[in-house]
């Protein structure tokens, strides 16, 4: 009786998500965001289905829509961070979405997509403060370890870089991005019959990672 006008197509979207149909999710949030147009929070889900389906311009504007709704800067930020990346507004990211005291997990997003938005522009050395103060801020994290370990390529530190890697493939064994950059380092040794073992595993754990 005391359920919200949105609560159904929200349950339903969530459903779609678990089953990985993320179109379908879209729908349902969309027909969510109509019966509570007010809602900044349904603006955040969409932005995620949005980034799961590789499109960060609409994510962005999903974004821009929940900050009017006033959803808060924590919730915002680590997501707007991903998508500027995504589209490559490097700059942008770096202007908008600053370092800052958020809470140690959500800084520790932030900083990672600071960090790779840093070496997209060939700024090293605040590409390494920024990717190691990532780890530091959420030491169990994986998609810290990932992008410390693309940094750690570009600087010719193969070695270095298969220790993270290893490190977040003990932590997490499945995970799509860390098994794609192990199997760039097979490929960069010439091991190509086990990189090809690895960038297949990368595309079982993630039809989606296109890069593999």
């Amino acid at each position: 009786a005391n359920a919200a006008p949105a609560d159904s197509y929200l349950q339903s979207a969530h459903d779609y998500e678990k089953a990985r149909d993320l179109k379908s999710a879209e729908i349902q949030l969309r027909n969510a965001l109509e019966a509570e147009p007010a809602n900044g929070t349904i603006c955040v889900e969409l932005a995620k289905v949005y980034l799961a389906m590789g499109n960060p311009n609409a994510a962005q504007a999903e974004l821009y829509a929940a900050h009017t709704r006033g959803v808060h800067d924590d919730v915002i930020a680590p997501l707007m961070a991903q998508a500027m990346l995504g589209i490559g507004q490097y700059g942008d990211l770096l202007k908008n979405v600053p370092a800052g005291n958020r809470p140690a997990k959500i800084e520790s997003i932030v900083r990672m997509y600071r960090g790779l938005a840093f070496l997209g522009l060939n700024e090293t050395a605040n590409a390494v403060q920024m990717l190691t103060d990532a780890e530091r801020l959420d030491p169990n994290s994986i998609e810290p370890k990932i992008a410390h370990a693309r940094l750690l390529m570009t600087q010719k530190k193969p070695d270095d870089a298969a220790a993270e890697i290893n490190s977040a493939l003990a932590k997490s064994p499945h995970n799509s991005a860390a098994l794609e950059m192990r199997g760039i380092l097979y490929q960069m040794h010439g091991q190509l019959d086990q990189a090809l073992k690895q960038f297949s595993a990368a595309i079982a754990a993630d039809p989606r990672n296109v890069r593999a």
